[in-house]
Parts: C-alpha cells; sequence; structure tokens
C-alpha cells in the first residue's frame, strides 16, 4: 500500500516537473520558433534518454511482432508517442494515489 502511493507521488511529481519545464521553455523563449507554449512528447523524452532504443522499438514491432501488419507501428504507436508526457504521468500517479489511499478502520461499538 505504501509503495504504491509513494510510486503514484513520484509519477505525479515527475508529471508536474515535466509540465514546469515546459512553461520554463515557453517563457525563455526556447519552445520553437514561433513562440508557441508546447508540451513536450514522450518520444522526445525517450530520445532525450537512448534515441537508439527508440528506433529498436520501431524495428521490433515492424519485423517481429507484426511482420505482415508493419503500419500498427506508424498507425498507433507514433500517434501514442506524439502524445504529452504530462497526461500519463499525471494521470497514472493520481490513479495509484486513489487506488492505493489509507482505508480507515471501523471503531468497533462499545458496550455501555
Amino acid at each position: 500500500m505504501v509503495i504504491g502511493r509513494v510510486l503514484g507521488w513520484l509519477l505525479l511529481l515527475s508529471g508536474l516537473a515535466i509540465f514546469g519545464y515546459d512553461v520554463w521553455r515557453w517563457w525563455t523563449g526556447d519552445s520553437g520558433a514561433d513562440g508557441r507554449f508546447t508540451l513536450t512528447s514522450i518520444a522526445e523524452i525517450w530520445v532525450a534518454i537512448d534515441a537508439n532504443s527508440l528506433v529498436g522499438l520501431g524495428s521490433l514491432f515492424q519485423q517481429r511482432w507484426f511482420p505482415d501488419n508493419p503500419e500498427i507501428y506508424s498507425d498507433w504507436v507514433v500517434p501514442a508517442l506524439s502524445a504529452p508526457a504530462v497526461l500519463p504521468l499525471a494521470v497514472l500517479g493520481l490513479l495509484f494515489i486513489v487506488l492505493f489511499k489509507r482505508r480507515r478502520r471501523p471503531r468497533l461499538m462499545r458496550a455501555r
């Protein structure tokens, strides 16, 4: 129970940290050429950590798991990786916090 709550808080805080990073990039003007506010995608974070493993994921989908239907990667996985990273982290964090919340034990009635 405690591990689930701690993991939930860590996920929620990392989502907030990524959102703070996005606001900071926008505030300093590093968010792009047009200066609009953009959210960091899952793929951007993955590329920053290890770009080769993202390429390997594409070849794994297209050559090993779905060789007869390689467009599954481009039709399903690429749009999922293009989603803002804040959303899954915040939603999973809140879900873990709610699922693993402390349950209060009912008080026993005392006989008078």
